[in-house]
Formats: C-alpha cells, sequence, structure tokens
C-alpha cells in the first residue's frame, strides 16, 4: 500500500509508540497507481482494521494483539 502525508503532525506525547515506513521505488509507483485504477489488484480485503485519529491509541493496540489479526490498519482524521 502506499500512502503519503503533507503537513506536520505532533508526536511529542507519543512516548512507547514506534513509528516505521517502508520505501517505494518512484519507478514502481507510477505502476502501483496505474494497477490500482485498472482494478487489477483488489486491496480492499488487504484493510482489516479502520480508525479515525482521535482513535489512534485504540489503534495501535489492536496492531499489538495477535488475536485482532490486523493486517492493515488504515487512520484518517
Amino acid at each position: 500500500m502506499i500512502g503519503e502525508f503533507k503537513g506536520q503532525t505532533n508526536f511529542k506525547d507519543a512516548d512507547d509508540a514506534v513509528f516505521f515506513t517502508t520505501y517505494v521505488s518512484p519507478l514502481e509507483y507510477p505502476t502501483s497507481l496505474e494497477l490500482l485504477a485498472e482494478k487489477k489488484v483488489d486491496v480492499s480485503t488487504m484493510i482489516t482494521h479502520r480508525f479515525k485519529f482521535a482513535e489512534f491509541e485504540r489503534a495501535l493496540d489492536t496492531a499489538d494483539n495477535p488475536a485482532k489479526k490486523a493486517l492493515k490498519i488504515v487512520i484518517t482524521n
């Protein structure tokens, strides 16, 4: 999955949270978008949980709990 963020986020109160990213090659990015646009790849089943940003702590708890079987968690405004 590809995600982008423009702006600033305040993580000063995150304490024990660990944040990580993955690298997507600029050469693969357009191909990925094309496959998604043409519906050749169905990623909807990969998203197992959705949370609002206000539920951030709950999202982290879900990601940390193997019983929840979180594959991909999406956090939105």
